[in-house]
């Protein structure tokens, strides 16, 4: 009985599971397991007729075969330490061979085989149903993980897909909120229309309007919506408009009038600019606004386009168009002879550049250009071009920044070559003048010297010669004409 509690267990675990599949941890502790179990049959069975130690010690390697192995390899560990236990028992050694016969001592070792036997199945199975029930537990709770990661990531995707649609539901809430404050607060005036009745012009509604329409017809808010076109604005039914409105709604196709003129008993006379898009249900969409003030610009513009255009081709003086780095982009006729060039060299991009100022008027050049950055214009001051043959030319530049192009120049240049040989002329009849009042001045300094020792002489004269000036009554022309002939001959002298 002891013998099948032994073997049959052995041969049923390993004929069904003989494969063993071990990591090299669980080999290497199989291997100290057998080296243990060895020693301790060794101890307790061993051929020393001495031997005192107890039957129990056996105990701890099958406990360690049933704690860490599974049944099969508990079965293999009490069978080889049956083994050592018959070998010992039947040679006289271990403690079922002393003091007993022969047949007691087996049969006591039976008994102690069995129960160990039984002792380490029963650990054995209590822990490989541990083992089981951990790892169902552990692959039940993985599996519960799994389901749990997976609820959550749907969860989590939920809360997402829930968070953009609510974002998304903002978004259009703040976009419909933010194109109503638009369309509330625009400068330009809008208005809804619906057409009621498909083929009835008179049917178009007025469904809504903005208070920028009642700003620019000038008819209170609110007041025109809910009435038809036809209630609030008959007039407009002698234009092209009611007619727009329509093609519009049944094409869907935006259409623009550039300039309309209309005026009623509501609305004042004007010039107005209309924008026509469709809408959903039957609605058309109109965007307008008074262009009446543009429209006179515009035309008073053109008119001073017209002027200076003029201007440009009358060639009173030359007129030309600069970037920035000096390149002539637009000349006039004048400026082009002015400098010798033609049509065909301004095309070729010829004309302009830094060669086409000399080189000592490169600062009153950076004086001019920080002007312009300054002001945007330049007060006329005179320089010279260089011409194309190489002769130089004095002119008066004035410069202006465009503000249509910051890059762009417009210059007028007059021509002062005859100014400046007037005033070279001028500067040498003054430098003759000049020289001729030093050598008069010079003459009248000799004359004044002259007479002022003609003076000192006659005073002299007066003074040694007194018989000159002595009054004669018996001949008075004797006595006057004295002291004449007497200056005379001073003179002379």
């Amino acid at each position: 009985a002891g013998g099948a509690l032994v073997v049959a267990p052995f041969l049923i675990l390993w004929s069904t599971h003989p494969r063993v599949s071990w990591k090299w941890y669980q080999g290497l502790e199989a291997l100290l397991l057998v080296t243990f179990l060895l020693l301790v049959g060794g101890l307790i069975f061993g051929g020393h007729s001495n031997n005192n130690f107890p039957a129990i010690l056996c105990l701890p390697p099958i406990l360690w075969a049933a704690l860490r192995f599974n049944q099969r390899e508990t079965s293999a560990a009490t069978l080889l330490f049956a083994g050592m236990a018959a070998w010992g028992t039947l040679h006289g050694f271990g403690p079922f061979a002393r003091g007993i016969m022969l047949n007691d001592g087996l049969l006591m070792l039976q008994i102690y085989l069995g129960v160990m036997a039984i002792t380490g199945l029963i650990i054995a199975s209590v822990v490989s149903e541990r083992w089981k029930a951990e790892r169902d537990l552990r692959i039940a709770n993985e599996g519960l993980e799994s389901r749990v990661e997976k609820r959550t990531e749907s969860l989590t995707h939920a809360v997402q897909e829930l968070q953009v649609e609510i974002l998304k539901r903002e978004w259009a809430e703040g976009k419909v909120r933010l194109y109503a404050d638009i369309v509330h607060s625009i400068q330009i005036g809008i208005g809804v229309v619906r057409l009621e009745k498909r083929d009835d012009p008179k049917s178009l509604r007025i469904i809504a309007t903005n208070p920028a329409a009642s700003r620019i017809t000038g008819i209170p808010w609110g007041t025109t919506s809910g009435k038809t076109i036809y209630e609030a604005l008959p007039s407009l039914y002698e234009t092209e408009i009611p007619q727009i409105l329509m093609q519009v709604i049944h094409t869907g196709q935006a259409q623009d009038i550039e300039e309309i003129r209309y005026g009623d008993e509501h609305i004042a006379k004007g010039i107005f600019s209309l924008k026509i898009f469709p809408l959903p249900d039957q609605c058309v969409g109109v965007a307008f606004e008074n262009v009446t003030k543009r429209k006179r610009m515009e035309e008073a513009l053109h008119v001073h386009q017209a002027q200076f255009q003029r201007l440009f081709d009358a060639n009173i003086i030359g007129f030309f168009i600069v970037n920035t780095k000096r390149k002539v982009l637009e000349a006039n006729e004048a400026f082009l002879k002015m400098l010798g060039y033609t049509e065909e060299d301004l095309a070729a991009g010829q004309v302009g550049g830094p060669n086409m100022t000399p080189d000592e008027y490169t600062t009153q050049d950076q004086w001019a250009m920080k002007k312009l950055e300054k002001d945007g214009v330049c007060p006329p001051f005179e320089k010279e071009y260089i011409r194309k043959d190489g002769s130089r030319i004095p002119v008066l530049v004035g410069i202006v920044r465009l503000e249509a192009r910051e890059d762009r120049l417009l210059c007028f240049v007059i021509d002062v070559t005859e100014r400046r040989n007037a005033q070279n002329a001028l500067r040498k009849a003054y430098d003759e003048m000049e020289i001729h009042i030093e050598e008069r001045t010079a003459e009248l300094s000799k004359e004044i010297i002259k007479r002022r020792e003609a003076e000192e002489a006659l005073r002299s004269l007066s003074i040694t010669d007194s018989s000159c000036w002595r009054p004669n009554t018996s001949n008075k022309r004797a006595a006057i004409i004295s002291p004449c002939s007497c200056l005379w001959g001073i003179w002379m002298i």
